[in-house]
């Protein structure tokens, strides 16, 4: 039997032991994967997802916690026997911040992939079908790695006002109510009960993008709107008790700014919760740096430079939002390794979902900023792309993607 085929059966089995009541199927935010096709990628999860808890720790944005899963304790022996390749709507409403019109579905289409029209080049991202998928790809691993939560801030039980910023496909705020959502990768993904509006019914939650690519079809207490949140904001001042902020690397120019207005617009002792990546790959034995797919970090941060918008915001938003004059921060580190490399059973599964999400992520986060911005053709984009995507499902390097969770509150009382 050949890795591949390993990979593929160890997805099926998955399925097969579902079927047959030998894994439980009915718990909350457990995640299911299955190809339907004989050529298409396939990943399986465990039924448990990781056990520990992440160590919460307070540190400067350039120091790695090594106690966290993911990191260097848990994520990098290497298993040397692993597969070469990789396992692989929104509605119109009126409301104070955006009415929308019909030029908003006016999509820019570029390269073969279509981009919002409100604020046309404001954001680098296509809003395509397939940019939804990755998107939905990036959800689920956040939740593998969260341990199945959605947020590691400690919100009260009653929350009664929650903002989601840049909400994307609404994931965060609102799985489509399907039992599965299928990718065009032929991948299914079962969504149970995981989502913010659902989890909080005595919650109003809004969720706001530039692309109106949500679900049409929203619980009572959700909504979503279009908006731009480097504008100033219309809602009240100490209105919410909760901001989430997902993936926004390259979106502002000013972030100290947009820490502001989230302070300004939060109740006291609301909280405010960040999760970003790092612009590009890293390795501990030098596979990744000797590589195409070791060019990628830089050539990121060059990127964002250049566009005036930085991709380096992991790096600099525990600063930033300590500055804003939030208290009680914590800073949490990881490190998800880049495909089946490590012996851990539950990183080796982490691993392909996140070799999965670059590879899904790797010509949406890149085609728009090289191209407008840094001046490459699309034949050079597209070269560079399929040299990484080799690297990719190369056994013998072994990268990892660093991901961190900053989380703060709003003092009860300015000081």
């Amino acid at each position: 039997m050949t890795d591949e085929q390993s990979d593929e059966q160890f997805a099926h089995t998955r399925m097969r032991d579902v079927a047959h009541g030998n894994v439980t199927r009915q718990q909350p935010n457990e995640r299911l994967v299955h190809s339907e096709t004989e050529d298409a990628e396939s990943v399986s999860l465990t039924n448990q997802p990781p056990s520990e808890q992440p160590v919460r720790t307070e540190h400067t944005a350039h120091e790695i916690d090594n106690t966290q899963p993911g990191t260097e304790q848990s994520a990098h022996e290497i298993d040397d026997d692993q597969g070469s390749v990789a396992d692989s709507t929104f509605y119109e409403t009126a409301s104070d911040t955006t009415s929308l019109k019909s030029n908003i579905f006016k999509y820019r289409y570029e390269n073969g992939r279509r981009y919002h029209a409100y604020k046309d080049g404001a954001y680098w991202g296509p809003n395509d079908e397939d940019a939804a998928d990755h998107l939905d790809i990036a959800h689920h691993l956040f939740l593998l790695t969260l341990n199945n939560k959605l947020h590691l801030a400690p919100l009260p039980g009653h929350v009664e006002n929650v903002l989601d910023i840049g909400t994307g496909t609404g994931i965060w705020a609102m799985c489509d109510h399907l039992p599965f959502v299928r990718t065009s990768a032929q991948i299914l993904i079962a969504y149970q009960n995981s989502d913010f509006a659902d989890l909080h019914p005595e919650a109003e939650v809004i969720g706001t993008d530039l692309s109106p690519t949500q679900p049409g079809f929203v619980p009572p207490n959700l909504k979503f709107i279009i908006d731009d949140a480097t504008d100033e904001w219309t809602w009240p001042e100490n209105h919410f008790d909760f901001v989430h902020v997902r993936s926004l690397f390259g979106c502002f120019s000013d972030w100290p700014a947009f820490y502001e207005q989230c302070f300004r617009h939060l109740k006291p002792g609301g909280w405010i919760e960040q999760v970003e990546m790092a612009p590009g790959f890293r390795s501990d034995d030098g596979t990744v740096e000797r590589e195409a797919i070791g060019m990628w970090h830089d050539l990121g941060v060059k990127c964002g430079e250049a566009n005036g918008k930085t991709f380096r915001v992991m790096y600099d938003m525990r600063r930033w939002i300590e500055e804003a004059g939030f208290k009680e921060v914590v800073e949490t580190v990881y490190k998800w390794p880049i495909g089946s490399w490590p012996k851990d059973k539950k990183w080796k599964e982490i691993g392909r979902w996140s070799r999965l999400h670059i590879e899904t992520g790797l010509e949406s986060w890149s085609l728009a900023v090289l191209t407008r911005v840094m001046g490459w053709s699309v034949q050079e984009a597209q070269i560079l792309i399929a040299k990484v995507k080799a690297n990719l499902r190369d056994p013998s390097i072994h990268g990892w993607h660093e991901m961190r969770v900053v989380y703060a509150t709003k003092p009860r009382r300015e000081s």
